[in-house]
């Protein structure tokens, strides 16, 4: 019988503007391949031809691999990061580099260092193209445990989300507090999230827990929050057609969150926010402090045009 991991989440998939393609794709990681396997699940027959390897090596969890192909369809990159376990999002930037969220709480710093105090949130991380890695001291669902001796030289970097202590290798920044995985108190994972990247690579990230999304910059830092606790009839809309009766204004952007997990971007145009807590969709446009346009003189008026 294939291991369940198999049929996990699989962690989705993401285009560049480039054309790049990633896929979180969930396999049975082996040291052989199994021809003509045969399982029986709820009733149905299956029989796989083989078992995907990917890398083995010590202290690698789970079995999602990370494939990467260019705009014609050749794969670039085969089981880029391994060593994922629950990934609630994929995404890659103009530059290669890729973008997952993790179910695994980050580790705070300190001594000793101690989980993040929420269990069901999880990290965002950041890998350069080409690099990266996750090494776990768990024991459950790895193939080739991680000797002591090999551990890195520094407090693991998360603890949890099916993957115990762990380090994230060759990370160029991860941060902690975002989605949510019902799995990893005790629930069903079917309560997730999934963040979202922009085409300036910026990450949006869903802090379920704070009613907001973190906006951060290519190197992890925070630009902005959007959001605050509210209902559907809080925050002045900028159309208001279509909109709650009597809607009063709440500053902060006016946008007003309850449970919102999910998240999807239009170029670096707008946010969309799905908020299944106050059932519905918020499209966010995505502003700047400073703005300014200058006409060309080869480019006939849009307007005009019509």
């Amino acid at each position: 019988m294939l291991p369940a991991d198999a049929n996990w989440h699989h962690g989705g998939m993401h285009v560049s503007s480039q054309g790049k393609l990633v896929v979180a794709c969930g396999y049975s990681i082996s040291t052989k391949v199994l021809t003509n396997a045969r399982y029986v699940h709820r009733d149905k027959k299956y029989w796989p031809k083989n078992i995907f390897h990917g890398r083995l090596m010590g202290g690698r969890c789970g079995a999602t691999c990370l494939h990467v192909w260019d705009r014609h369809g050749k794969l670039v990159r085969e089981d880029a990061v391994p060593g994922q376990c629950d990934l609630y999002g994929v995404g890659i930037d103009r530059d290669d580099n890729l973008y997952l969220m993790t179910s695994a709480p980050r580790m705070l710093p300190g001594k000793p260092p101690r989980p993040y105090f929420d269990p069901a949130s999880g990290t965002l991380i950041k890998y350069p193209a080409g690099k990266g890695r996750v090494l776990t001291t768990s024991r459950n669902n790895v193939r080739l445990p991680l000797p002591e001796s090999m551990y890195p030289k520094r407090p693991p970097d998360s603890a949890g989300g099916n993957q115990g202590r762990a380090w994230f290798v060759d990370a160029s920044w991860a941060f902690g507090g975002v989605g949510f995985s019902g799995g990893n108190i005790g629930g069903c994972s079917c309560w997730n999230a999934r963040f979202a990247l922009d085409y300036l690579g910026r990450s949006f990230a869903p802090e379920v827990n704070r009613y907001s999304v973190a906006v951060l910059d290519t190197a992890g830092n925070v630009i902005t929050r959007i959001g605050r606790p509210g209902n559907v009839d809080d925050g002045m809309p900028l159309e208001k057609q279509g909109g709650p009766p009597r809607p009063r204004s709440i500053g902060a952007g006016e946008v007003a969150l309850f449970h919102a997990p999910y998240l999807a971007t239009h170029t670096d145009r707008r946010l969309f926010i799905a908020d299944p807590g106050n059932l519905r969709i918020v499209s966010v446009k995505l502003g700047y402090h400073a703005s300014h346009n200058t006409p060309l003189k080869d480019v006939p008026d849009r307007k005009r045009a019509r």
